[in-house]
């Protein structure tokens, strides 16, 4: 988020918030300020200053999941593209159009899940094309990974998507 839309969201919150606090804030007075002041310069209806300085509490888990299934896409990708000549180019033959959602199993670090990668693109170069279906494709001797599925024809290009990736969005 960039400065501009986080000092408007900033004072979006500023006001949502004066208008069910027991302080009379003189809603036409809420200014976003920089550094190193408060985030939020405001007067009471009777003149007093008053500056708020926003945080946005987050819980580890729910910050640390998306950056984790993110990194774990990355190295996907990157290691496709690692591949032979010959293998990369069979690969994208393969999968071309193919949408696949990948669940790792969270009960293994992501140290350990990031070591399973390689083990799951060579699982996938050498999977049948009889074996490619709408449903859930488990590896056995892959703990790391609890299921793969497929979906498809309409994209262009191999697309990963990691179970739990979810877009976390502004409430207001």
């Amino acid at each position: 988020m960039n400065q501009l839309s986080q000092g408007k969201r900033e004072v979006q919150i500023v006001k949502k918030f004066a208008a069910i606090c027991p302080y009379k804030i003189n809603l036409n007075s809420i200014n976003k300020k920089d550094p190193p002041e408060p985030d939020i310069l405001c007067k009471l209806e009777n003149g007093l200053e008053l500056s708020f300085e926003l945080v946005e509490c987050l819980d580890n888990l729910i910050a640390k999941t998306p950056s984790d299934q993110v990194s774990l896409k990355y190295l996907l990708d990157d290691e496709k593209n690692k591949l032979p000549l010959c293998k990369r180019m069979r690969f994208k033959r393969k999968y071309k159009n193919a949408l696949i959602y990948i669940a790792f199993n969270k009960k293994y670090s992501l140290m350990r899940r990031k070591r399973s990668i390689p083990y799951l693109v060579n699982f996938l170069l050498n999977l049948d094309e009889n074996q490619i279906k709408k449903d859930k494709i488990e590896l056995n001797g892959c703990p790391e990974i609890k299921w793969l599925v497929f979906a498809g024809e309409f994209m262009l290009g191999q697309f990963f998507a990691l179970e739990a990736l979810r877009l976390l969005v502004n409430p207001l």
